[in-house]
């Protein structure tokens, strides 16, 4: 059983291996989104990171190793326990699920851009698209401790129940963004 202590140090680990990895993706996002000016190579190069991304979630779902270092391999152990091994299992199922969609999702952008088009028109949006990136970074991180305080605090039966309805939640958001996208990709090819 992990103490209190332990906890707070793990999750404080949990935090700066999360920063480690998501500050370098966020400077290579945005030297590819402020240096590309071609929408197809844009869109590649993100397919090919969200590709990296698949296949590193792919080998943790697949292989059972859900962390890298000692530290998260003990925090994901208290989470399985605390969880209950079917949901644990569950909730790493959706995020694999999660990631080969989002690769689908930029695959469909990549193929409907086009390359004729300048990508960025104006600096305005650049400076939006800036200003979004630096949102992103403390909204994953309310996301991480919220999941964390959820896990931490909740029983097993509060947590399946949130699971649930977090699924469904996530499946009508797809579903949104899937029509969408084909009532963009349906306004780009009439212009063709």
């Amino acid at each position: 059983m992990v103490t209190k202590e332990e906890l707070q140090k793990l999750r404080r680990k949990q935090m700066q291996y999360n920063y480690i990895i998501l500050i370098p993706l966020m400077i290579l996002f945005s030297l590819v989104f402020f240096l590309v000016s071609s929408p197809k190579v844009f869109y590649l190069l993100l397919w090919i990171m969200a590709i990296l991304l698949f296949m590193i979630e792919g080998y943790r779902y697949f292989t059972g190793k859900i962390a890298f270092s000692r530290d998260m391999k003990r925090l994901a152990e208290y989470e399985k326990d605390k969880m209950g091994e079917k949901q644990f299992y569950k909730e790493r199922k959706v995020s694999f699920l999660t990631q080969g969609l989002l690769v689908i999702v930029i695959g469909v952008q990549m193929l409907l851009a086009q390359d004729e088009e300048p990508f960025f028109t104006d600096g305005a949006f650049q400076w939006t698209m800036a200003a979004i990136l630096v949102i992103l970074i403390p909204a994953i991180h309310v996301s991480v401790k919220a999941r964390a305080k959820r896990i931490d605090e909740w029983d097993q039966e509060k947590l399946k129940d949130y699971q649930k309805n977090n699924i469904k939640r996530g499946i009508a958001a797809f579903f949104i963004a899937f029509f969408v996208m084909i009532i963009a990709a349906g306004v780009v090819i009439a212009n063709l």
